[in-house]
């Protein structure tokens, strides 16, 4: 008894991976885009699209779920280093852009933020604020940590 694979339907294996593309439909007029295309497998909607070649020269594409649920190590691991290498390459465009936003934002909120103490006892001991704590974690923020920034003052504008 010979066990076929799960995507076996869509050509034969073994199968190539054949690259990336991210599917995306814009609502006219709003800006707002939503996922734009369909897993060949299992027809649910995505927006991140792996494509891959059978042996029998078919091209297929599958979302994430579809090939973490195949069981095919060699898939996986294919599609797990390209969503590294994709969000990489995401965080590397978007980081100058949440670094200006945090730094506008910084000098925004700087004359609430300079009549607040800095959160670290030591510091506000020393006469530190929290401008300065703001200033200081802003100088090699990560995405996420500026992120994290940018609610945190964002709040304190907003309040």
């Amino acid at each position: 008894m010979t066990k076929t694979h799960v995507f076996e339907h869509l050509g034969k294996p073994p199968y190539k991976y054949s690259g990336y593309a991210e599917l995306v439909f814009t609502i006219p007029g709003s800006g707002i885009c939503k996922a734009g295309g369909a897993c060949d497998h299992c027809g649910t909607v995505i927006r991140n699209a792996f494509y891959f070649t059978s042996a029998d020269g078919k091209t297929f594409k599958v979302g994430s779920q579809c090939v973490t649920k195949s069981g095919d190590r060699g898939l996986r691991k294919f599609v797990s280093e390209e969503t590294k290498r994709i969000k990489r390459e995401r965080d590397l465009a978007e980081l100058p852009l949440l670094r200006q936003q945090l730094n506008d934002l910084i000098a925004e909120t700087e004359p609430k933020t300079s009549a607040m103490a800095h959160p670290n006892a030591y510091f506000a001991q020393q006469g530190k604020t929290l401008y300065e704590y703001f200033a200081f974690c802003a100088k090699g923020a990560s995405n996420s940590a500026a992120k994290k920034l940018i609610r945190a003052l964002t709040k304190i504008k907003e309040s």
